[in-house]
């Protein structure tokens, strides 16, 4: 038997197991030690995990805490309050808001301020190295640099990539129609604070949270400016105003001044004082426009009537003063010819008789007219009246024909109104009735009412009378002439300084609309020429009587009095 097929020996076998089992225990033992490493690397793994998320967890909330003391400490300004939009009556928008961009420097985080300010001087050239260097070296942390960028500008700063510079957004005032009806809105200043008119009413008296509508319509504003502009550039004059009133419940649908300004001017400076002045609402004598007043008075007192006669053929002496008629008349005047032919003569004779009978009684009329106080048209510019210091004979009789009294064209409108409308004073306003109701007193009869229409229609009527410049065929218009002499600079009235008006009405026999022209210190065109407010004034109210027709809605009660004519129209 060869010694490869010789059988193990037992004790081989068993050397054999002992030596597997030896091999497995080794094995195991081994194994034992690799999972204990892997426990041991699998919960440091856990354990490096659980911290690193604790520490992104307390890094978040440092960062957090770190962030808001920042903000806290470098608090940006609060965004500009939003003004309400500015609507005129048909919903038109006359102011609004844009959203433009502003450059601030946070100067804590400026690296390098001489290149910075070299860098955007040249892509903001307005922004002088000067004012640059002031504003990079302030103490402040957020500094203002350029309010309200045009797009171009902001491009241009952008591309420089300057650490520190911001971009903000804020509300910029917008007036889309300029200059139309700048005296009303009036207009703000870089911060969006209201300083005239209606923008700075608006601060003091309404909410910002709505839309704010007004009683104007920029149709009929854009129509009277229009006009009111042809007669300065005509006659030369320093300016005019012009306002329309709806006579039966005061309010205002248009009021103009001019010169004027435009109120989206960058630089509130350049608005310079007389075109922000406001005529509509400045104080003039108004002249003989007030005799529609006197006469007024005479009827509603009994003390005169339409047909009592008047010895006009003389000047009137009082000491030193002597009262004379621009155009005297020969013969004896009623008292509605002596408002047609506005005859100061007759008005004085006729303030003189209310006098006699009822002493004070024209100071006390004008009282209760509102003459004597400031006119409460939402406006702050508004000029309180001045008045004679003393009410003697003289002053009485020449406050008769609209002199020694100053009123306001709001005033001298808002009274003729309550002549016409059938005795009630409403109070002016620039904002619907529906949200405001206006002030009414009952100040003349009805009956005196349809008197003084009548007396107004005959003015522009009559062939001779003063107003006659002013009528439109067919619409029944109405009024009263003013012409005035200003204070010159040596104390005294002077000629060559005229204020010439007219105050109108239409329809004659149930007013809508009260249309006053003012035209200031108008100037002769041609030798002998006239600047009354006959011959100025008038002929403006006509064409925006004219301008109007389309507008208002009156066409109706044209058509159902189309068959009458002033001379015959029972009052």
């Amino acid at each position: 038997m060869s010694s490869d097929n010789r059988p193990t020996p037992f004790y081989r076998k068993r050397e054999d197991r002992i030596k597997r089992d030896s091999n497995s225990a080794k094995s195991l033992a081994i194994n034992k030690k690799r999972i204990v490493l892997i426990n041991i690397l699998v919960v440091f793994a856990y354990i490096l995990i659980s911290v690193r998320l604790l520490d992104l967890a307390i890094s978040q909330e440092n960062y957090k805490n770190f962030n808001n003391q920042l903000l806290t400490k470098y608090e940006l300004p609060s965004p500009k309050t939003t003004r309400p939009d500015i609507l005129d009556r048909n919903q038109h928008v006359l102011a609004t808001n844009l959203r433009v961009t502003s450059l601030q420097i946070n100067t804590k985080k400026i690296i390098d301020i001489e290149d910075s300010i070299e860098k955007l001087n040249g892509a903001l050239p307005r922004l002088s190295k000067k004012d640059l260097y002031k504003k990079f070296n302030s103490k402040k942390n957020y500094v203002d640099l350029a309010r309200h960028l045009k797009p171009s500008e902001e491009h241009k700063v952008n591309q420089l990539g300057i650490p520190g510079l911001d971009f903000h957004y804020e509300d910029k005032r917008y007036y889309p129609y300029n200059n139309l009806a700048s005296h009303i809105l009036g207009y703000v200043d870089i911060d969006n604070k209201g300083q005239s008119g209606i923008e700075r009413h608006i601060d003091k008296n309404l909410p910002k949270n709505k839309s704010i509508q007004l009683t104007i319509d920029i149709r009929a504003q854009h129509i009277m400016t229009r006009e009111i502009k042809k007669a300065i550039s005509t006659y030369q004059a320093r300016g005019g105003a012009g306002i329309i009133l709806n006579a039966k419940n005061g309010e205002i649908l248009s009021l103009v001044s001019l010169p004027d300004f435009n109120p989206n001017t960058k630089k509130r400076r350049d608005i310079i004082e007389k075109e922000k002045f406001n005529r509509a609402i400045s104080i003039y004598e108004m002249g003989s426009i007030l005799k529609i007043f006197t006469a007024a008075l005479a009827l509603e007192s009994g003390v005169g009537s339409m047909e009592r006669i008047y010895d006009v053929s003389q000047p009137l002496r009082l000491g030193r003063k002597i009262i004379r008629d621009l155009h005297p008349k020969k013969d004896n005047l009623t008292l509605e010819e002596i408002v047609v032919y506005s005859s100061n003569v007759g008005a004085s004779l006729i303030a003189s008789d209310i006098e006699e009978e009822y002493k004070g009684l024209l100071k006390e009329f004008f009282i209760r007219m509102g003459f004597l106080k400031r006119s409460p048209v939402e406006l702050p510019e508004v000029v309180k009246p001045q008045g004679p210091k003393l009410w003697g004979k003289v002053n009485t009789l020449t406050t008769s024909y609209g002199y020694g009294i100053s009123l306001n064209p709001v005033q001298v409108t808002t009274g003729i109104a309550t002549m016409v409308n059938g005795g009630y004073l409403n109070q002016p306003t620039l904002f619907p009735i529906k949200e405001k109701k206006g002030k009414i007193r009952k100040i003349i009869s009805k009956k005196t009412s349809k008197r003084i229409q009548r007396i107004m229609r005959e003015v522009v009527a009559n062939e001779n009378g003063t107003g006659k410049r002013a009528d439109v065929p067919g619409y029944f218009v109405g009024g009263k002439t003013g012409t005035s002499e200003k204070v010159g600079i040596n104390g005294q009235y002077d000629p060559n300084l005229l204020v010439s008006s007219f105050t109108g009405i239409f329809p004659f026999f149930d007013p809508e609309y009260i249309i006053m022209v003012m035209i200031d210190e108008p100037k002769k065109i041609t030798k002998g020429s006239i600047v009354t407010g006959g011959a100025i004034a008038a002929p403006v109210v006509k064409e925006v009587i004219k301008g109007l027709i389309s507008l208002l809605d009156i066409q109706q009660k044209i058509k159902h009095y189309d068959n009458l004519k002033a001379s015959n129209h029972k009052i």
